[in-house]
């Protein structure tokens, strides 16, 4: 009977071992396919996450590159301006130097024209006889008096109104002190007049020399005015007509 017991319990260890064996070793299979599992999603995971950095890597060379192929494009095109600008302004500058070039030989083909012009005039000028280059010179100074007695003048501007008193009764018409340059006791009232206002002029040797260079007087009205009824005088030269030179050159290319 107690042998049937042993034998009874050996046998139910027995069989609690064996429950304990496959239970340990279902559950080490368990976690083999659990760590398998893990593993695997794991492997997935990073398998995921590559594919991603690839994407990624791909998207930013490509980018890269897009930027590099757009930067490479716009110093292509900025070079070509610079080129264009360059060749332009060369271009510019080369007009530029030979218009200057032809103003300055126009320039001097003009000047060398007025220079011949000028020696050709001085040429005929000294061909001149005496009387008509007197003649040119009184022309001249003609054309400038009215200016000169204008100028010097000014002074009479300042005048309210001239008085003229007669005393040639005094002292039997005789001026003691000062002795008078200019007569103004004769004539009518407007040759004493003109001939006080000419006596207040500044300048007066000047102008009567000037005067007298062309055959006036500025002592008063009736000697200012004398030419004026005198008798013509005999025809002159007609120097305003062009005198030629003699020719001793051949004209000049201008």
């Amino acid at each position: 009977m107690a042998i049937r017991e042993i034998e009874q319990q050996q046998a139910t260890e027995i069989a609690s071992r064996a429950r304990a064996i496959a239970v340990a070793a279902k559950s080490e299979e368990q976690s083999q396919a659990e760590a398998r599992a893990s593993k695997a999603l794991a492997e997935a995971v990073q398998a995921q996450q590559d594919v991603e950095t690839t994407r990624q890597t791909a998207e930013a060379d490509r980018t890269k590159q897009v930027a590099l192929i757009a930067a490479a494009q716009e110093a292509e095109t900025k070079a070509v301006e610079l080129t264009v600008r360059a060749q332009a302004e060369k271009e510019a500058a080369e007009l530029r130097a030979a218009a200057i070039i032809e103003l300055a030989e126009a320039t001097r083909q003009k000047g060398l024209a007025e220079a011949e012009a000028q020696r050709a005039l001085n040429d005929a000028i000294n061909v001149l006889s005496d009387e008509q280059t007197s003649l040119r010179f009184r022309l001249a100074l003609l054309d400038a008096l009215p200016a000169v007695i204008e100028k010097s003048t000014e002074p009479m501007k300042s005048i309210d109104g001239i008085k003229i008193i007669q005393v040639d009764g005094l002292n039997g018409g005789v001026t003691r002190g000062k002795t008078a340059t200019t007569d103004i006791s004769g004539g009518n009232l407007a040759e004493q007049a003109v001939t006080a206002a000419l006596a207040y002029r500044t300048q007066a040797p000047l102008i009567d020399s000037l005067l007298k260079e062309v055959g006036l007087s500025g002592e008063g009205l009736t000697a200012l005015t004398r030419p004026l009824v005198m008798p013509a005088p005999e025809k002159v030269p007609d120097v305003s007509e062009p005198v030629t030179a003699p020719d001793n050159s051949e004209p000049q290319q201008v």
